[in-house]
């Protein structure tokens, strides 16, 4: 993203030149050569528009430009001394103990940082389905463990996660398969759907037949939702 996006017409008009770059590298590409391209594109394309939108949120309360940083450094998960304590075998409990801290590495898409602390961690998806968001939920679980405070968000292009998450309003009540599995973990995940109207696997936006529209009023609800998820400046 070689300019900023500092406004919904620009987003709007970011999204259209990537969805036609998609098209244009769609042509003379096999399948499976196809997949790799597009997810490329709509992966970086969902993450530039999510970045510019809690700018501008930023921006709009007044937030100096200083203060927020984007840090996707991953944390790392290690063993807990409880589990080693609880392993029968002698050598799997000595070889945890000497490699506990190895661990495994964790993050979300984008870490928002105001004033230095963690505040929003967002999960950028070209679309969801519930079992993806259970492996999402997951991460932010594991993220809120060290950051209570953190903020939640899924930003989407698209939806299959059911109910009205692809209707465009403003008040969504979701889907009950999707509070199914949000219920059973102690966080608040925000879903934000950029494109009106479910996904369909035949119909790709990429494709010119079913492209959709990013329309300016979805961009302004977004932006206003990302809004309530900061911190007032202080």
């Amino acid at each position: 993203m070689n300019n900023p996006l500092s406004n919904e017409k620009d987003i709007c008009q970011h999204y259209k030149d990537e969805i036609r770059r998609a098209i244009s590298e769609s042509k003379g590409n096999t399948e499976r050569a196809l997949g790799g391209v597009l997810r490329s594109i709509k992966g970086t394309l969902v993450a530039d528009i999510t970045e510019a939108i809690v700018k501008i949120a930023w921006k709009e309360k007044g937030g100096s430009p200083y203060l927020i940083k984007f840090n996707q450094a991953r944390e790392t998960l290690c063993v807990e001394e409880a589990y080693i304590k609880r392993q029968k075998n002698p050598a799997v409990r000595d070889y945890l103990n000497r490699n506990r801290k190895e661990g495994f590495g964790y993050s979300v898409d984008k870490h928002v940082f105001i004033d230095g602390k963690l505040t929003l961690g967002i999960e950028c998806k070209a679309y969801a389905e519930n079992a993806m968001l259970k492996r999402i939920l997951v991460d932010f679980m594991l993220l809120k463990q060290n950051h209570p405070d953190m903020n939640c968000a899924l930003v989407q292009l698209e939806s299959m996660l059911g109910g009205d998450y692809a209707n465009g309003k403003e008040v969504q009540v979701g889907s009950v398969k999707s509070h199914a599995l949000m219920s059973q973990f102690d966080l608040d995940l925000n879903i934000i759907t950029l494109l009106e109207g479910e996904r369909k696997v035949d119909e790709p936006v990429h494709n010119p037949k079913f492209l959709k529209t990013l329309e300016p009023k979805l961009v302004r609800i977004a932006i206003e939702r990302i809004n309530d998820l900061l911190p007032n400046p202080r």
